[in-house]
């Protein structure tokens, strides 16, 4: 299922999250067992994939069987050191952009460090098997690296695969450019050996 969720600024932070809910709830009504439902996104959807997810906890549902997230955008805060350090290397996402779009996305009064509008700020623990692919060049890369860390020292089984020299959310070149088809598979094969 391919979700198409509202968006900012028009709807602002939660309605990302509610859409996400209410279709994964739609899918356990249909009968589709949870441990079979993997969630994914990139870019500001490998936030909502993992927030989604999050909230599912919170509501005490059951949680899929795996979380995916491509170059995650999880700090509203913008407190990422790569967003200094890869400035230079990251052809498309730059700090001013992301200001802009957290401004959209949050809203009128909503704390950036809310712990649902930014994960980092949450507590991953009980959460499924989560991988996490950022490019090294990227100004989000930090935001994946601290995503690995907070997410293994609460137990979570997580895998982060950082790819030097690629781009934010580089695995949309899938058939143009061999890093791509690389991570592609190293993700399925994570995937299977759950």
């Amino acid at each position: 299922m391919i979700l198409h969720y509202r968006r900012a600024p028009e709807h602002p932070f939660p309605a990302q999250i509610e859409d996400a809910v209410a279709a994964y709830k739609a899918l356990l009504d249909k009968g589709f067992k949870a441990r079979n439902i993997l969630t994914a996104g990139d870019s500001a959807g490998g936030n909502l994939a993992i927030a989604s997810v999050l909230k599912l906890r919170e509501l005490g549902l059951p949680l899929p069987g795996a979380v995916i997230a491509y170059s995650p955008w999880l700090d509203m805060a913008m407190r990422g050191e790569t967003l200094e350090t890869n400035a230079e290397t990251d052809a498309l996402v730059g700090k001013p952009i992301l200001e802009a779009m957290a401004g959209m996305f949050l809203g009128e009064g909503t704390d950036p460090l809310n712990p649902l509008a930014n994960p980092l700020e949450n507590d991953f623990t009980g959460y499924p098997p989560l991988y996490i692919n950022a490019g090294g060049a990227e100004t989000l890369k930090s935001d994946a690296e601290r995503l690995h860390e907070k997410a293994k020292a609460q137990g979570v089984n997580v895998t982060l695969s950082i790819v030097e020299g690629m781009q934010h959310v580089f695995p949309a070149l899938s058939g143009r450019a061999p890093e791509a088809n690389e991570e592609l598979g190293r993700i399925a094969a994570w995937y299977r050996a759950l």
